[in-house]
C-alpha cells in the first residue's frame, strides 16, 4: 500500500512498479538497420510511440506501468490535497478537454521533423507529421499518407483507444497525480509563482526538463535530449501545449482533391446469436468475455454484432478465451462457450513435462491440454467459425456464427466480517481464479470479463485490482452474491479487500458459500535495508506474511527499497504471528533480464524475513535490517575421468528449495574456460550450496540459454557439453569464516 512519508522519510522517495516492458520493447524492436530508407522508418516508429498510432493503450485495457515515478511529484500535488487549491486543479485537469501539441524532432542530418496533435474531449484526434495525417472524429477516421497521396477511411479507433494515455498527451497524467511510464522530479529553487520546473526522464531513451503551469499543474513546454542508442535517429526533442479551445472543423473529415482515397476498411465484427433452453432468441443479452476489449448487447433476435478494432492488419488475440452472455436481473443464469484458435501453437509443459500434456495459453486462460475431443464434447454451445485473411495469419480476423445457450449458472454467496463480527460494508469480493477439469484436461480461467453493472462499480471504486475481474459488493449486512458463474468449475480462488482492511483470499473447492473475517490493517511499518558494509539495497521488494492457520492468504500491494534503501510498509494488521519478507534474492521489477552488464553487477542476497514484535496501542514502528553481503567465491575445475581439463561446461550455484528463484541464472552460472576454471564470485551463504554441473533440463541453464544476451559459441558449447557428459550435482561444505573455496569435478562421459 503506497501512502505518504513523514517529514524524516519524504523528499526523493521512490518507489519501484511494475515493469513498462512492452513500450519499450516496441520501440526497441521498430529501431531499424543503417540505411537510409529503414532509419526513416525506425524514426517513424519512434514518433508513434510517443504520439500514438499502433502502440496506444487499449482504451479499455489498463496496461501496467513501468517505469519509476517519483514521489516528489505526488508530493508536490499532496501538498494542495483536501484544499481549495486541490480542487482547482482538479478542475483544470478536468476541463483540460482542449489539448495542442507541438513537437519538434532534431536529427543528426539537420532535418527537424514537427508534428502537430489536437485532442478535444479525449475521444476526437488529429495528428499532422510529414509523412501522415490522421484525423479521427470519434465516429470515423481518415488517414493520409503524404508519400503515396492516398486517402483511407476506416470506423473511429477512439471506441477502442484512449488517446490521453499515450505519448506526451500522458505527460499530462503525469503532473495530475497518475502513474505514467515517465520519471519527474521538481527543482524547486527554480520554482515561481506561475510556473513549477521538472526534471523528466523516460525510461532510458530520453532525458529533460518540463516546464508546468503551477495552478494547475498542466505541463507548458518539455525540452528532452535522446540517450546515446538513439543518437542515430534523433538528437533532441522540444514540445510545447496549448490549451485554448479547439473548433471541431479541425477534425472535419476533407480528402483533399490530389489524393486517390483508397477503399474504406471493411468493419470486422465478433458476432453470434443467444438462446434459451428452449432455443428461442434470449433479447437484451449482455456479451462479456475474458478479453475486456470485446462485449455487447443482443438485439431483440438474440443476435449479437460487436465491432472490433478498425486498424489495418488488426487481429482477434486473447485465445483461449471464454465467451459469456448473462442477464444483470438474473444471477442464476449464464451461456457460455470457450473459443480455441484453430492456428495456436501448442507448447510442451514446462514442468514437469510428461511427453503428452500440451499448453494451450493466451489471454487469461490456459488450457493443460491431453485429451483435445474430449475437450471439444464437453464445450457447451458452438464457438463458430474463426476467419482469417491469409493463410500467413497465425490469428483470426474476425470470428463468425457463435451460439450461446442459456443453462442454470453457479453462484457464490457469503459474508464479510471484520474480526468481532462487525458486517463490513462495501467490502470487494473478486475471482481470481477459476480451475475446470475435464477428464485429463484442466482450463485455469484468471478473466472471465465484466459486466456493464462491474464496470460503473469498479469506475466508482477506482480500483485497478478490478480490471477484467469478475466480482461482487457487500450489502450492508456485509452480504454478496458471486452469480452468472459457469456451472462447471472444480476449484475457486476468491479475494477480500476492503479500505482499511487487509487483503485476504481464500481457495477452494466445490461450495456455495464462502465466509471472510478479515484483520483491520492500521499499522505503519518504517525501516532500512542497508547491508553489513554499509551499502543500502534499493528496489528490493518488502511485504509481509502472516504464518497463522486462522488467517487464509493475505495480500496487498508492494512496497520497495528507495535509493537510501528506506521503505514504508501501511496499512498493516498488529498480529502477533506476522513477519517481514524482504525480498533481496529477487531482481527489481524494472530491471531488464536481457541487459548482461546489469544482471552481472547485480548482487543476490537471501531473502530475509524479521518477526516484528507489536505493542498495544503502538501504531507506527521502525526496523533496521542488515542483511550480510554474499562473499564466497567459488573456482571450479572440471576434468574428465581422464584428467583431460574441460573447456565450454555450464556450471552454476543451486540449492534445494531455491531452484525457482531467479539468484542463480544470471551472474551464479558460468562456464569452464580454456583452462577448465569456472569462477562464481558473490554467492550466498546457503546452506545447503550445491554446484550444479552440466545439468540439462534444469531451470538454472533453461533460463540461462533463453536470454537474448548469449552468443550463439556459447549456446553451442553448453549443448555439446550436455551432450557428452553425465550431469553432477557437488555439495559445498561451508566453514565458518572462510569465503574461496576450490572444488574439483570430475565429469564421466556418455556412453
Amino acid at each position: 500500500m503506497k501512502t505518504p512519508l513523514d517529514d524524516d522519510l519524504n523528499q526523493v522517495y521512490e518507489v519501484f512498479h511494475k515493469d513498462h516492458e512492452l513500450l519499450r520493447e516496441k520501440l526497441i524492436t521498430s529501431l531499424p538497420a543503417h540505411t537510409k530508407r529503414q532509419n526513416q522508418s525506425g524514426f517513424v516508429n519512434i514518433v508513434r510511440i510517443f504520439f500514438g498510432g499502433s502502440t496506444m493503450k487499449i482504451r479499455m485495457t489498463k496496461i501496467a506501468t513501468a517505469a519509476l515515478i517519483t514521489i516528489a511529484v505526488i508530493v508536490g500535488i499532496r501538498g494542495f490535497n483536501g484544499t481549495t487549491a486541490w480542487a482547482k486543479v482538479i478542475k483544470a485537469f478536468n476541463s483540460a478537454d482542449n489539448i495542442y501539441i507541438f513537437s519538434k524532432f532534431y536529427r543528426p542530418d539537420d532535418d527537424v521533423w514537427e508534428v502537430r496533435s489536437w485532442l478535444k474531449n479525449r475521444m476526437m484526434l488529429r495528428q499532422e507529421s510529414p509523412r501522415e495525417i490522421t484525423i479521427d472524429n470519434g465516429e470515423n477516421r481518415l488517414t493520409l499518407d503524404r508519400d503515396q497521396m492516398t486517402a483511407q477511411l476506416s470506423d473511429s479507433v477512439s471506441p477502442f483507444e484512449d488517446y490521453m494515455e499515450s505519448g506526451n498527451f500522458e505527460i499530462i497524467l503525469l503532473f495530475s497525480g497518475k502513474e505514467t511510464p515517465f520519471k519527474a522530479k521538481e527543482l524547486t529553487d527554480e520554482r515561481t509563482d506561475t510556473r513549477r520546473v521538472f526534471e523528466i526522464t523516460y525510461r532510458d531513451v530520453w532525458s529533460g526538463k518540463a516546464w508546468v503551469d503551477a495552478k494547475n499543474n498542466l505541463p507548458l513546454r518539455i525540452k528532452a535530449t535522446y540517450n546515446e542508442e538513439f543518437r542515430d535517429r534523433v538528437l533532441d526533442m522540444e514540445v510545447t501545449y496549448n490549451y485554448e479551445p479547439i473548433p471541431v472543423e479541425v477534425f472535419d473529415l476533407d480528402v483533399p482533391s490530389d489524393y486517390k482515397q483508397l477503399p474504406r476498411l471493411q468493419t470486422r465484427f465478433f458476432s453470434g446469436k443467444v438462446i434459451d433452453e428452449k432455443g428461442e432468441p434470449v433479447a437484451g443479452a449482455e456479451i462479456v468475455t475474458s478479453d475486456e476489449n470485446i462485449r455487447g448487447k443482443t438485439n431483440e433476435k438474440g443476435e449479437f454484432a460487436i465491432k472490433l478494432h478498425p486498424g489495418p492488419g488488426r487481429t482477434v488475440h486473447g485465445f483461449p478465451m471464454i465467451i459469456r452472455a448473462v442477464e444483470s436481473s438474473d444471477p442464476n443464469h449464464v451461456a457460455w462457450t470457450l473459443l480455441r484458435n484453430p492456428r495456436h501453437e501448442l507448447r510442451p509443459l514446462f514442468i514437469p513435462d510428461d511427453g503428452k500434456t500440451k499448453l494451450e495459453q493466451g489471454g487469461d486462460v490456459d488450457i493443460r491440454l491431453v485429451d483435445d475431443e474430449k475437450l471439444r464434447e464437453f464445450i457447451p454451445g458452438n464457438p463458430g467459425r474463426m476467419i482469417f485473411k491469409s493463410d500467413e495469419d497465425k490469428y483470426p480476423s474476425e470470428v463468425k456464427d457463435i451460439e450461446l445457450r442459456m443453462q442454470a449458472a453457479s453462484v457464490i454467496t457469503g459474508k464479510i466480517t471484520d474480526r468481532q463480527g462487525q458486517p463490513i460494508t462495501n467490502a470487494v469480493v473478486k475471482l481470481e481464479y477459476m480451475n475446470v477439469v475435464v477428464g485429463q484436461n484442466e482450463i485455469d480461467i484468471r478473466s472471465l470479463g465484466k459486466t456493464n453493472k462491474e464496470s460503473e462499480i469498479s469506475s466508482s471504486l477506482d480500483d485497478d485490482g478490478l480490471w477484467r475481474k469478475t466480482f461482487a459488493v457487500t450489502d450492508s449486512n456485509g452480504n454478496y452474491k458471486l452469480g452468472n458463474l459457469p456451472d462447471v468449475w472444480s476449484e475457486v480462488r476468491l479475494e477480500a479487500q476492503v479500505k482499511g482492511f487487509v487483503t485476504e483470499a481464500k481457495r477452494f473447492f466445490r461450495q456455495e458459500q464462502c465466509n471472510f473475517s478479515l484483520l483491520r490493517a492500521d499499522t505503519i511499518i518504517r525501516g532500512t535495508v542497508i547491508d553489513n558494509l554499509g551499502e543500502p539495497l534499493v528496489g528490493r521488494e518488502v511485504e509481509f506474511d502472516i504464518d497463522s492457520d486462522e488467517v487464509g492468504d493475505v495480500d496487498m500491494e508492494e512496497v520497495f527499497t528507495d535509493s537510501q534503501g528506506r521503505f514504508e510498509l501501511a496499512g498493516v494488521p498488529a498480529v502477533d504471528d506476522l513477519v517481514l519478507e524482504i525480498r533481496t534474492d529477487e531482481k527489481p521489477r524494472d530491471w531488464n533480464e536481457n541487459e548482461l552488464t546489469r544482471g552481472r553487477q547485480f548482487i543476490y542476497y537471501l531473502m530475509i524475513e524479521e518477526p516484528i514484535k507489536f505493542e498495544p496501542g503502538k501504531k507506527e514502528y521502525f526496523v533496521k535490517i542488515v542483511p550480510h553481503r554474499p562473499d564466497i567465491t567459488l573456482e571450479i575445475e572440471v576434468k574428465d575421468s581422464k584428467g583431460n581439463l574441460l573447456a565450454g561446461v555450464p556450471a552454476g550455484v543451486g540449492s534445494p528449495g531455491f531452484s525457482e528463484r531467479q539468484w542463480y541464472i544470471t551472474k551464479l552460472v558460468g562456464k569452464t574456460d580454456v583452462n577448465g576454471i569456472c569462477t562464481i564470485t558473490e554467492a550466498p551463504r546457503i546452506e545447503p550450496l550445491q554446484l550444479w554441473i552440466c545439468m540439462p533440463g534444469t531451470g538454472t541453464f533453461r533460463d540461462w540459454e533463453s536470454m537474448q544476451e548469449l552468443d550463439q559459441q556459447l549456446k553451442d558449447d553448453i549443448n555439446e557439453s550436455r551432450g557428452k557428459y553425465l550431469p553432477k550435482v557437488v555439495t559445498v561444505e561451508l566453514e565458518k569464516g572462510k569465503n574461496k573455496y576450490e572444488i574439483p569435478v570430475t565429469l564421466e562421459a556418455i556412453d
